[in-house]
């Protein structure tokens, strides 16, 4: 393991702390409260990040790419979430600790990469969150805005972050190797039938080709690192988990909007920062 392999993310990390420091002045020149002005900030580069990550992490060209630039942006983020006197919700954390611990051991181990890329498209949320927030923020009385947004969030957390875990899944067992060999069904091979007749078709039930890809999959898995094992096992229970909570929240907050209560701000109106 070679721990050059952080040398890119240095790169990001300082890139988002210029961002940051630049977005910052603006808007203290702005004359923006200072105590909301590093959160503030931060809305900016991580909607840089969500964006760019959710977009790169579907293609496998990008990957390596994807994964040294979501370990600098988290890293960059656990400090503008130390930095504000805003309390960052309980799930924020769990998901940036194990996040970028599950990332950084990918890029040194340089194996088990499918699960924790299976989980960075699901960035792309952080978006409607962060426009969620600041028209809680600063336009509180525009609620054809606000609820916007709140059915917007809704949408993209059913589609993007909900189903990430099952999905990926279900590509991996869907997608396992197999040791059976490949028949061919050209038509050429009947010369090789002595009796020249029909090749017979066996027909495989539904559930034992599935029971099949399962035990591909369970194979396969079973090859890889113990660490990587254990961390995989863990990320998706813990970001299943979390998503699913966050999912939750969103149509929560949503909910109580159509019920014509007013939306509270920040986590207790389920709107979660950095997520």
């Amino acid at each position: 393991m070679k721990f050059d392999v952080f040398t890119s993310s240095s790169y990001y990390f300082v890139a988002y702390c210029l961002l940051h420091a630049a977005t910052v002045r603006t808007l203290r020149a702005k004359g923006f409260a200072s105590k909301d002005i590093h959160i503030v900030a931060e809305k900016l580069p991580s909607t840089v990040n969500a964006i760019a990550t959710s977009s790169m992490a579907l293609w496998l060209l990008f990957k390596d790419i994807a994964f040294a630039n979501q370990f600098a942006f988290t890293f960059y983020d656990i400090i503008a979430m130390l930095s504000t006197p805003e309390t960052a919700h309980f799930s924020s954390w769990a998901h940036h600790i194990f996040g970028i611990v599950g990332v950084g051991l990918t890029r040194l181990m340089k194996v088990g990469a499918y699960f924790p890329a299976c989980f960075l498209p699901p960035e792309l949320t952080v978006v409607a969150s962060n426009l969620l927030y600041l028209a809680q923020k600063y336009y509180p009385d525009n609620s054809d805005l606000i609820g916007m947004l709140l059915a917007l969030r809704c949408a993209i957390f059913t589609a993007v972050r909900l189903p990430a875990a099952p999905l990926c899944l279900l590509h991996a067992v869907a997608s396992s190797s197999s040791d059976d060999p490949v028949e061919s069904t050209n038509s050429s091979t009947s010369s090789d039938l002595s009796d020249h007749e029909a090749k017979p078709y066996h027909h495989t039930s539904t559930s034992a080709i599935i029971w099949r890809k399962v035990q591909n999959f369970t194979r396969d898995y079973s090859k890889l690192p113990l660490i990587v094992k254990v961390g995989s096992a863990f990320n998706i229970f813990l970001f299943t988990g979390l998503n699913t909570y966050w999912t939750i929240l969103t149509y929560k907050a949503f909910f109580r909007y159509l019920a014509g209560r007013k939306a509270r701000t920040l986590t207790k109106s389920g709107n979660v920062h950095h997520i």
